[in-house]
């Protein structure tokens, strides 16, 4: 993780932005104790949520860049077809 996260709260709130950047959905995600959550009724611990932020991020950043190409090549397309 590029930002070093502290508290529970913390990166719950990490948790639930990439989440919602990559399925378009809040997810259910609670602090329980002891470096324990709940996250989408699955016990998930505090490193292994810390690398599934990660990779949501890294998911989202790919599906940003794919989205970006799409739109580059049908402007392209477009173009050509104005010619």
């Amino acid at each position: 993780m590029t930002q070093t996260t502290t508290s529970p709260e913390e990166l719950l709130s990490d948790y639930d932005h990439a989440f919602e950047m990559v399925y378009d959905r809040p997810p259910s995600a609670r602090y329980l104790r002891d470096g324990w959550y709940r996250i989408n009724g699955e016990m998930v611990h505090h490193t292994v949520l810390v690398t599934e932020v990660d990779n949501l991020r890294d998911l989202a950043r790919r599906q940003r860049m794919r989205s970006g190409s799409k739109s580059a090549i049908r402007r392209l397309i477009d173009k050509l077809r104005l010619l």
